[in-house]
């Protein structure tokens, strides 16, 4: 997979980082369960599955992890969550603002 033109929005960033360690750490865990190779399943499948589960003990979850890919990319949603709910607030979101637009200005340019 190949992102062009990504703009970092590295404040925000930083600041969701900071205080998104806990929602970071639970999606990662939501991202990494184990989970059946066939998705979504049914509800019949589902109750299958659970009744599997039953039976032999949650030793029968194992079947697939996602890609260290997938985890990272559901960290990084968390991510921008926590910084758009810091952007939510007016003066945040001006000096935020006011910070690209002066990082915009120092940049160099290495045409």
């Amino acid at each position: 997979m190949r992102r062009f033109n990504i703009d970092p929005a590295y404040a925000p960033m930083i600041a969701a980082g900071r205080v998104a360690e806990d929602a970071i750490s639970k999606a990662l865990m939501r991202a990494s369960d184990l989970r059946p190779k066939k998705m979504p399943m049914t509800p019949k499948q589902i109750a299958a599955w659970d009744n599997l589960v039953k039976e032999f003990g949650e030793e029968a979850r194992c079947l697939e992890w996602p890609s260290a890919r997938e985890a990272c990319e559901e960290a990084v949603k968390a991510m921008q969550v926590e910084a758009d709910k810091l952007l939510d607030n007016p003066t945040v979101r001006k000096a935020y603002e006011k910070f690209l637009f002066v990082a915009e200005l120092t940049k160099e340019n290495n045409v």
